[in-house]
């Protein structure tokens, strides 16, 4: 069988160069290896970041939610969507509560005395809130759904604050941010009712 010069060519050109990158591998191989007697140094040390990734992720509870109130807040709620939206949402929280919160380090917002009673809090008022969305798309009652979403939106905030400052998070460094300062959580309510200011006498009455 005869074979072509062009194809003798080119099995010795991959000859050659599978030649050539195996002397090289071993050059190589050999380099990397520490010569005798010398130290060998670690690798720098990777953070560890695992605490506030999973404080971070419990943020995606937080979409699935919003997806939920922006359902209801259509000119003309589905029924439906936005109870399959509510039970996604639902399910979603269920991880969020009991997330514990790592200790405070320098440059790192300090966590609430019991961060995961606050999760709670805010999860168990959520979740109050989604099933009175649900309640009211069921009446179509255009007042009770506006109250509802108007309850809806202070509930989703408190949960965002819980979970930044429940989380013992990292400080923002963002340049241009002004400086803010957050009061811990809970926040006290005045309880009602409350006393109305005195209002000055008018002349002629």
């Amino acid at each position: 069988m005869h074979v072509s010069r062009r194809a003798s060519l080119v099995v010795a050109s991959l000859t050659c160069g599978a030649l050539a990158f195996g002397a090289a591998g071993t050059t190589i191989a050999l380099a990397e290896q520490p010569a005798s007697g010398s130290a060998v140094h670690p690798a720098a040390a990777v953070p560890d970041t695992s605490a506030a990734l999973a404080v971070l992720s419990q943020f995606g509870a937080v979409g699935k939610v919003t997806d939920a109130v922006t359902a209801a807040a259509a000119a003309t709620p589905d029924l439906a969507t936005v109870t399959n939206l509510v039970a996604t949402a639902k399910t979603a929280l269920a991880s969020v509560v009991g997330t514990a919160a790592p200790a405070a380090k320098a440059g790192h917002r300090a966590a609430t005395p019991d961060p995961n009673a606050l999760v709670a809090q805010a999860v168990a008022q959520v979740k109050t809130v989604l099933d009175d969305l649900v309640a009211a798309v069921t009446s179509k009652d255009p007042a009770k759904i506006a109250a509802a979403l108007t309850a809806a939106v202070p509930a989703v905030v408190n949960l965002v604050a819980s979970l930044l400052l429940g989380g013992g998070l990292p400080l923002p460094t963002l340049p241009g941010l002004p400086p803010v300062s957050l009061p811990s959580l809970p926040v006290s309510v005045p309880s009602l009712p409350v006393a109305a200011p005195s209002l000055p006498g008018v002349p002629g009455l």
